[in-house]
């Protein structure tokens, strides 16, 4: 069986011994089934990966000895800032989670006018403790060892003024824009998805006020939880991991 990848939110170092968290201990107890002896890796949002070996397991404690690094991730080739208007059910996990696998490194969940999900102030923390968590499972997948910033739910306005990427772009199907006719970027991207019915024309203006390009992928209207996947990796594909060499 391949060796179980885990986060934890602990300090890591080589040779200590690392007591997993309750939630943890019990899915490698009882799901997995996990014995002392078995092999896991552990990261905790840096960029270093950790092999170890279980020392101690109980439903309620599991105790890892850390034995050597495993893995390096390397720097970004490019950096991707994903802004998603809300979408309801699980679209919006879907999008969080295949978007971490394809490399984004922040994302804003965004209220606009025609989101169908409207999320309670009191609500915004438990929800966004949700999509982090299935952020961090995407990472344990994935083989990923930095987790995206993920921001709670904001306005556009609040958004628009808080980016700072060389290259903005807006998805719209009537954009003018394709990405082989837009500027490479230096650096970082900002990709600015609407929810299921689309950005407003005055959410359009405003992004373009804040010089977001209009770009169109092609002759079809994507799905809300399709438009980032296809438009991350077409821009991995042109500028960023897609292209590097490990």
């Amino acid at each position: 069986m391949r060796e179980p990848r885990i986060y934890t939110d602990q300090t890591l170092q080589l040779h200590k011994i690392v007591i997993l968290e309750l939630n943890t201990a019990h899915y490698l107890h009882t799901v997995l089934r996990l014995k002392s002896g078995a092999g896991v890796r552990l990261f905790n949002g840096q960029p270093q990966e950790y092999s170890g070996e279980i020392i101690h397991v109980h439903r309620q404690q599991v105790q890892v000895k850390l034995h050597n690094t495993s893995y390096l991730e390397p720097e970004p080739a490019l950096k991707l800032h994903l802004i998603l208007g809300l979408s309801k059910g699980e679209r919006m996990d879907v999008a969080l989670q295949k978007a971490t696998e394809l490399g984004v490194t922040h994302i804003s969940p965004l209220l606009t006018e025609r989101s169908v999900i409207k999320i309670e102030a009191t609500r915004r923390d438990k929800r966004n403790l949700h999509w982090y968590q299935t952020i961090i499972s995407a990472c344990e997948q994935s083989g990923r060892c930095c987790i995206p910033k993920l921001d709670l739910p904001q306005s556009l306005i609040t958004c628009l003024e808080s980016i700072h990427s060389d290259q903005r772009l807006v998805l719209h199907p009537l954009g003018s824009n394709t990405l082989n006719t837009i500027t490479p970027p230096i650096r970082e991207i900002a990709l600015l998805i609407g929810p299921e019915g689309g950005l407003t024309d005055l959410e359009l203006q405003q992004a373009k006020s804040y010089d977001f390009t209009a770009l169109r992928l092609g002759p079809r209207i994507l799905r809300t939880e399709t438009a980032p996947l296809a438009a991350l990796a077409a821009i991995q594909t042109l500028w960023g991991d897609f292209c590097m060499r490990i």
